[in-house]
């Protein structure tokens, strides 16, 4: 018997890994074979996406994944932990008995595979491997709301068709295969699916992701209060008392264009679960970032940017020399107007230098 192949699951980043993955997503043109440099569009806008927001669960990873020779095998994060052949169970290892308590359930488990092979079919979608990933809860983890669940439980939060493949842009499948994926039976089994729980949706511009900010921490502290899924389960500890304490939200894209890369997939913790070594997204002040888009208007004229050029020149090399020039010269001449706006350099920097660079390089492109 051939051992199946083992399927680790990708990390999860943060927000800015995720705005700084789309910007570059937006600039990138193709690849120069001749100078083996990216090609890069820096004045292209990033897009603004749709995003879905799934409790985020305090448990340890677990996915079953679907061979193309009918193979079902057991994951933890890392490892393989059992596999089934022919109705025959091996098991490797475990991991908190996610693989034999999966394997109790295969009546439920054997559906759900068959009603998304049936759909991917009919969708000309199905690849293998098939892998289902979901978090695998309930007396795990200590101190949050869904430690004190009444059996250890399966959440299905993904599913991914097949190797991800860059050209095609396929491999994770849009949030919407999870709505209906699991019945009755399979829930007082113990399988759910996120999405039989309360989202939240979110439009962010990865062009000003800051304005995004002040919602993530609002949804994230929200969940960390009171965590939907033990909400709508009303978990209880042994003397009755409501345990509400959650974690958090995964963020995933709505759009299709961009669900299949779990590299634009990123998650948001609360500050009591700092200790994961996962930074919580910071709160900005409205009034503040009002205050530098109308400063950046104000000085970043462009009368001013134009006599940059004149002074700096106009050629590739010179952009950084150019863009310096920018921020100095607002620097000196507008300092007295940054001060009566509570705002400085630092604060207004990075938004002039975009503003800058944009102007220069539709100049540089408009010469050729």
């Amino acid at each position: 018997m051939t051992q199946p192949t083992n399927y680790k699951f990708h990390s999860t980043g943060q927000f800015r890994n995720v705005v700084k993955n789309i910007k570059h997503a937006a600039q990138y043109l193709g690849f120069d074979e001749e100078t083996q440099q990216p090609i890069m569009d820096r004045n292209a806008i990033a897009p603004k996406i749709m995003y879905v927001g799934t409790v985020k669960l305090h448990g340890t990873n677990g996915s079953v994944v679907k061979h193309e020779d009918g193979t079902i095998s057991f994951h933890s994060k890392n490892n393989l932990l059992g596999y089934i052949v022919n109705e025959e169970f091996t098991l490797l290892s475990d991991n908190a008995e996610f693989a034999q308590s999966m394997y109790r359930r295969i009546d439920s488990l054997s559906a759900i595979i068959s009603d998304l092979e049936e759909r991917l079919t009919k969708e000309n979608n199905l690849r293998y491997p098939l892998k289902i990933s979901g978090e695998w809860c309930g007396g795990i983890q200590k101190g949050v709301g869904i430690s004190f669940l009444d059996k250890r439980s399966w959440f299905i939060f993904g599913i991914k068709s097949g190797e991800t493949n860059q050209e095609h842009k396929t491999g994770w499948l849009a949030l919407d295969y999870l709505d209906g994926l699991t019945t009755i039976t399979d829930r007082e089994s113990g399988i759910y699916s996120i999405t039989d729980f309360p989202v939240k949706t979110l439009m962010i511009d990865f062009q000003n992701p800051e304005y995004s900010q002040n919602k993530l921490v609002e949804f994230t502290e929200s969940a960390e209060n009171c965590c939907p899924v033990s909400e709508v389960l009303d978990l209880k500890d042994g003397e009755g008392n409501p345990q509400r304490l959650g974690e958090g939200y995964v963020w995933t894209p709505l759009n299709n264009k961009y669900c299949w890369d779990s590299g634009n997939f990123f998650k948001t913790k609360g500050k009591k679960h700092s200790v994961s070594k996962v930074k919580s997204v910071a709160s900005v002040c409205p009034e503040k970032l009002e205050s530098i888009q109308k400063f950046v208007e104000y000085a970043a004229t462009d009368n001013r940017l134009e006599q940059g050029i004149q002074e700096v020149g106009l050629d590739q090399k010179l952009i950084g020399q150019y863009i310096g020039w920018v921020n100095r010269d607002i620097n000196k001449e507008e300092a007295d107007t940054l001060e009566a706006s509570n705002l400085s350099m630092k604060d207004v920097g990075k938004k002039i230098s975009d503003k800058a660079r944009a102007f220069y390089l539709d100049k540089l492109n408009n010469n050729l």
